[in-house]
């Protein structure tokens, strides 16, 4: 998208009657990547044993949402380019790709922090961990005691 992006707005400052349908191009190919992305990843999400915690599986919820919502809008927005509208819907479309770049950039931070965590995990635990004793009532926390191991 971002090469297309490139080659439109070059067209657009030759005034180039090309411009428009490049940037047409460049909106359905963004929505076509987006349903392909949410096909595979949908079909990859299922199954038992994922290892995902409740948080991960929000995490990728929002990714989802998030994504299928940028190829509705950028399907919407290459119905509307037109001659007159032009540098308008290209701006428009430059905001797509920015929304795209975060996410992006969003997932490859965790999974960059994931990584390190995994790098750089504790030992294993001994076998005599310290132990908390939580006093209990009516649901809430009223007392507590830790008993150290050593």
């Amino acid at each position: 998208m971002e090469i297309g992006l490139s080659e439109t707005s070059h067209l657009i400052e030759q005034e180039d009657s090309k411009a428009e349908v490049r940037l047409r191009g460049c909106l359905e190919d963004l929505a076509v990547d987006c349903n392909n992305f949410l096909q595979i990843t949908k079909a990859t999400q299922t199954g038992p044993g994922t290892g995902k915690t409740k948080l991960d599986k929000e995490r990728v919820k929002l990714l989802l949402r998030e994504i299928e919502v940028i190829g509705n809008m950028a399907r919407n927005l290459r119905a509307l380019v037109t001659r007159s509208s032009l540098r308008e819907r290209y701006k428009t479309a430059q905001t797509y790709l920015q929304k795209i770049r975060f996410l992006i950039e969003d997932v490859s931070v965790l999974l960059m922090l994931r990584n390190f965590l995994l790098t750089f995990s504790p030992q294993p635990m001994h076998a005599l961990p310290d132990v908390f004793i939580w006093l209990i009532a009516n649901g809430k926390r009223i007392g507590n005691f830790f008993i150290s191991k050593s």
